[in-house]
């Protein structure tokens, strides 16, 4: 099921989606099924999953950038298995970004290392001038409440991804070229459509249990726009170092 005809505004069409979206939700351990504080996994994920590991981005790819979605579990056991090395944020940025290195992982320990509390045990707090050293990503994978046919993404947490891709082309780890995947249920898919707003990052892929949609290319945000960045994670390790150290303006940014 897609949501095609929809209320006019963005707020209503990610309500609608969510609503829908509880038939087919799996709870969260903390959060049950209230999809305002997570994007849940669902049934079919590993489907949804397996059609990105089979795209050629994804095998050419050796290092990803993946955000902590519960509808990425099924992903991330596959870059584990697949030995993608892996950079994501911690909860709300407050620890800055965390680097999984598969060779960390143990055999037959790669389901442990796609949840959160498995990322948390086996990966390390990264500095951004430590990623700037590792250098671009190949791929970056992510979650969404909902997303339309131009790659919009919108609804719960969409934001926090421009955030994060802000800071990674300020420091020039990102750039048009790194294709963006998303992973979503039928449900959370949608015809409708919205303005792009300043600061928006759009996916080019988007991976359902029933197939795989690709999207108009279309430049994305060359550096952080400070605007979207509110007090809850103003003083995160990554927005304050790119505030006091000399990695601002680095990469496209500052060119």
């Amino acid at each position: 099921m897609t949501i095609d005809a929809e209320p006019a505004g963005k707020e209503e069409s990610a309500a609608a989606i969510s609503a829908a979206m509880r038939q087919h939700a799996l709870p969260d351990s903390r959060f049950q099924l209230d999809t305002s504080k997570f994007i849940p996994g669902f049934d079919g994920g590993d489907v949804a999953a397996q059609r990105v590991t089979q795209d050629i981005a994804y095998q050419r790819a050796r290092y990803i950038f993946v955000t902590p979605d519960n509808a990425l579990i099924p992903f991330r056991r596959c870059a584990v298995r697949d030995g993608k090395t892996m950079v994501l944020p911690s909860y709300g940025l407050h620890r800055g970004f965390l680097l999984l290195d598969p060779k960390k992982v143990p055999e037959g320990h790669e389901q442990y290392a796609a949840w959160l509390d498995g990322v948390e045990h086996f990966a390390y707090p990264v500095t951004l001038g430590e990623l700037q050293r590792r250098g671009r990503f190949d791929l970056a994978v992510v979650g969404a409440s909902a997303v339309n046919a131009a790659g919009l993404r919108f609804g719960m947490g969409h934001r926090y991804l421009d955030i994060e891709w802000g800071i990674f082309a300020q420091i020039g780890v990102v750039d048009d070229g790194v294709p963006i995947a998303t992973i979503i249920h039928d449900a959370q898919y949608t015809a409708a459509t919205f303005p792009i707003e300043s600061g928006d990052v759009l996916v080019d892929i988007i991976a359902t249990p029933t197939g795989i949609r690709r999207t108009p290319s279309r430049p994305r945000p060359s550096t952080l726009n400070w605007a979207l960045v509110d007090s809850a994670i103003e003083d995160s390790p990554p927005l304050r170092e790119l505030r006091e150290s000399g990695l601002k303006g680095i990469g496209r940014a500052g060119a």
